[in-house]
Order: C-alpha cells, then sequence, then structure tokens
C-alpha cells in the first residue's frame, strides 16, 4: 500500500481508498490565516513526503514561497513540535484524529490538493499466488 498514483509501466496499481489531508497547526483560538504560517517551518518525518508537496504546490499556485522544510526522525517528534508551536505539518487526517484532543488544530488543504489515493501495487510480471489473490479479495480490490 503506497500513496498514488503511481505512474511506472513496470507497476499495476490498485486503487484502495483516498486520504483527506489537512494542514495541521498549534491549537489557537484565533482564526486560522495562511499568511500566520509562512514564516515556520513546514515539519516531516520523512524527505520526499507527498503530502507537504501538495501543500507547497498549492502555496505556490496561490502566489506564496515554498516554505522551509526540518526533517524529524519520528511522527510523534514531529507532532510534538507542531503542539509546541514549533512549526506546522501535513498528514492525513486519519493519522490524527484520535491525537487532536484541543492541542492541535487541523485545517483541510484546500481542493484539488486535499486528498490523496492510497494504492495497492505489484509488479506487473509477478505471479499471483494465492495467498496474494486471497489478500486483494479481503482488501476488496479487483483481481484483473
Amino acid at each position: 500500500m503506497v500513496d498514488g498514483p503511481i505512474l511506472h509501466p513496470e507497476i499495476i496499481e490498485y486503487p484502495v481508498f483516498e486520504e483527506s489531508l489537512v494542514l495541521i497547526t498549534s491549537y489557537s483560538p484565533e482564526p486560522f490565516q495562511v499568511e500566520s504560517i509562512l514564516h515556520e517551518p513546514l515539519l516531516s518525518s520523512f524527505a520526499h513526503c507527498i503530502y507537504l508537496g501538495r501543500w507547497q504546490q498549492w502555496l505556490e499556485g496561490n502566489g506564496h514561497a515554498p516554505m522551509k522544510v526540518m526533517e524529524y526522525g519520528t511522527l510523534e517528534g514531529v507532532l510534538k513540535c507542531v503542539e509546541n508551536g514549533l512549526g506546522v505539518t501535513v498528514l492525513p487526517i486519519s493519522m490524527v484524529e484520535s491525537r487532536v484532543q484541543g492541542r492541535l488544530t487541523c485545517h483541510p488543504l484546500p481542493e484539488p490538493h486535499r486528498t490523496v489515493p492510497t494504492v495497492f501495487i505489484r509488479r506487473r510480471d509477478s505471479h499471483m499466488t494465492c495467498a496474494l489473490s486471497r489478500f486483494m479479495e479481503l482488501m476488496g480490490i479487483p483481481n484483473v
């Protein structure tokens, strides 16, 4: 399972579900203004994050410079830094909805940058084993 789409001739991909992305900031009772966070670092737990890329694309498309990215070793580290006002991040809401609890604020990304498909991939030349076929069946993935 990976973030899609994967555009490679050797890979077959099967859509599984879509993730809704949110910009995560420290909690503030004030109304959110994009300009208020542009000077902050954009925090990530891994290089080349597709989620941050979606936010950076939106910024560029709306006349803003890309935000500086800082990488941390873990998702927990990123969220603690955001909680303490040391930056912002972009993640699927499913990864953080149980952790928000008044310490973080989630702002949905604007369309069309809001959703990212999750796809199941396999090599085009791979053998379809019984186990793989059964796994795909359990996941509701059509075996084409």
